[in-house]
C-alpha cells in the first residue's frame, strides 16, 4: 500500500498549501466552519497552523462541504497536479444543452477524424 501512503501524503501537501492560501486571503476557519457545517476543531485538523504540522487527509465527504464556501479557485489547489480544477456552472436546462451539443460534436470530429470508425 505504499501507493496510497504517497497519495496521502501529496493530498497533505495540497491541504497546507491550501491552508496558505487561505490565509493569503484573509478567509478565516471560523467562517468556512461556520458557514459549511465543519466543526472548527476538525477543519483544524485539516488546515493545520504552521509548516511543520501534518494534516488529516480530508474525506470527499469534508470536501463537497466546502463547495460554495471556499472559492472554486483555492479548492482547485487540492487538484491542480492532475491537471484539474473546480469549476461552478448554471444549473439550467440551457447550459446542459450546451455541454451535450459540445460533446456531440467533438464526438462527430473524433469519429470523422477516425475515417468514420
Amino acid at each position: 500500500m505504499a501507493h496510497d501512503n504517497d497519495i496521502s501524503c501529496q493530498m497533505r501537501q495540497r491541504q497546507v498549501h491550501l491552508r496558505m492560501a487561505l490565509d493569503r486571503r484573509g478567509i478565516a476557519l471560523k467562517a468556512v466552519s461556520a458557514a459549511s457545517g465543519i466543526s472548527y476543531s476538525t477543519l483544524l485538523s485539516y488546515f493545520p497552523l504552521g509548516r511543520d504540522a501534518i494534516p488529516a487527509v480530508m474525506p470527499l465527504t469534508a470536501l463537497v462541504q466546502l463547495f460554495g464556501v471556499i472559492p472554486d479557485e483555492l479548492l482547485s489547489i487540492l487538484t491542480e497536479p492532475e491537471g484539474r480544477c473546480f469549476a461552478a456552472f448554471a444549473n439550467d436546462d440551457d447550459g446542459l444543452k450546451e455541454l451535450m451539443d459540445a460533446r456531440e460534436k467533438l464526438d462527430a470530429a473524433i469519429t470523422k477524424r477516425q475515417g468514420g470508425r
